[in-house]
């Protein structure tokens, strides 16, 4: 039972767009795993279509830096990237894990 990976790098931070984008693909005993890493720099605005583009697939872990602030995750104001991570979560179908509400950090299943 051997553990595969693929590496695939999705966007890099250049002057067309700030957001870095990173995926693996790991297959064990037949089963895909895809692995997303993303990175939102501060004070910039997200690129939603990008982001909803990057996986499709069932069984996905999409690990992400916004930099939001939004009240609804504990800060005291709500930013536009706040904002439009609201609408994001709102609207697609993600499973949220965080261990405890207060927390700013929250894992996301697709």
């Amino acid at each position: 039972m051997q553990l595969h990976c693929k590496y695939t790098v999705i966007h890099e931070m250049n002057s067309h767009g700030k957001l870095e984008a990173i995926c693996t693909d790991d297959w064990k005993n037949g089963f895909l795993l895809k692995i997303v890493g993303l990175y939102n720099p501060p004070n910039n605005m997200l690129d939603l279509e990008r982001i909803a583009g990057i996986s499709s697939h069932r069984n996905t872990i999409i690990l992400v830096d916004f930099n939001a602030h939004s009240i609804r995750w504990g800060y005291s104001n709500t930013s536009a990237t706040g904002k439009a991570v609201e609408e994001l979560l709102d609207n697609a179908s993600l499973i949220k894990f965080t261990s405890r509400p207060t927390f700013k950090t929250f894992i996301f299943l697709l």
